[in-house]
């Protein structure tokens, strides 16, 4: 027999229908948080803060493996990472995909870590039960106007739940990546000014050219070309970028305080990182462009192309 041990984060602001069972990626699986989790017998090991935790979550990030969590990762080849190390970034990303299908305040702050345990004191004699084992502590995904009383549906929670497998796979050096840490960053920041930063740390990463003159007027050419619908808007767009990009400079400046401006940059800024990030998700072929040393080429010639429509994708290397 294969005894388990389990990985299950309480998921708070999200209710959805009774025994939903959504497969995420890294053998996760969004579900009704476990009964045994919920039993007194269980939760009398826990803190009064953990055993909140719990109670107060219908639903949960749960995964299941035969793995000791301080074993290497098994899917990683240099095997400097442990599986519980694993599960945190795993955990980081499920959260983001929840948010880029809807920026509701579905998040989650402790995440349960449980080995088998025997009771008898005999190892593998009788029957284990789970016994908590390490208690990790994430920050809470922090939303703004308009988004606070909303409640991500079933749709979107399975949507998400198909994007998930792709965040896992996105390549851990490169602009992708560095964008993707950023925007995890951005969103569980509770402070205006740094959350703003942090949105355009991604924004410069994926669209950021290689030639650093006119930085300002580059990205926004950029930015507007991949995320408009036409070239009408394109137009539009641009100046609505670049006034974005100004209040990142504000910002880095000291000088953004009390600009009445500033509630809707950061609506219009996460509301563009949101669709891009979507777009990339939904168009594995660019995601992989934007992976590769052809990301600069590409968005340059797709400004030269004067057009919103995608151009000739660029011969990847195997």
């Amino acid at each position: 027999m294969v005894f388990v041990s389990f990985t299950i984060a309480p998921i708070y602001h999200l209710s959805l229908y009774p025994t939903t069972q959504i497969p995420f990626g890294g053998g996760f699986l969004l579900k009704d948080v476990p009964r045994w989790l919920r039993d007194e017998s269980t939760l009398q090991n826990f803190s009064r803060h953990d055993r909140d935790q719990i109670k107060f979550a219908q639903h949960a990030f749960v995964a299941e493996y035969p793995d000791d969590l301080d074993d290497p990762d098994k899917d990683l080849k240099d095997k400097k990472r442990t599986v519980r190390e694993a599960k945190f970034e795993t955990l980081l990303l499920a959260g983001l995909a929840l948010w880029l299908v809807d920026p509701s305040p579905a998040s989650f702050t402790a995440v349960f870590h449980t080995t088998p345990w025997w009771p008898s004191g005999k190892e593998r004699v009788g029957e284990p039960v789970q016994a908590l084992r390490y208690v990790d502590s994430y920050s809470a995904v922090r939303v703004f106007p308009p988004h606070e009383g909303e409640f991500t549906s079933l749709t979107q929670a399975i949507r998400a739940g198909k994007f998930h497998p792709i965040l896992l796979g996105i390549g851990r050096k490169g602009p992708v990546w560095t964008a993707t840490r950023a925007v995890w960053a951005a969103i569980t920041t509770p402070a205006v000014d740094l959350r703003y930063l942090l949105f355009w740390i991604a924004l410069e990463a994926l669209f950021g050219a290689n030639d650093t003159n006119e930085i300002a007027y580059k990205l926004a050419q950029r930015i507007t070309f991949f995320a408009s619908d036409s070239s009408k808007q394109a137009r539009a767009d641009f100046r609505v970028v670049k006034q974005c990009y100004g209040m990142r400079s504000k910002i880095v400046h000291g000088k953004w305080e009390g600009d009445p401006k500033m509630a809707e940059v950061l609506k219009t800024t996460e509301e563009m990182t949101r669709k891009i990030f979507l777009y990339l998700l939904c168009h594995p072929d660019i995601l992989a462009v934007f992976q590769s040393n052809k990301r600069d080429e590409f968005l340059e010639d797709w400004v030269f192309s004067r057009s919103t429509d995608i151009p000739t994708l660029p011969a990847l290397g195997s």
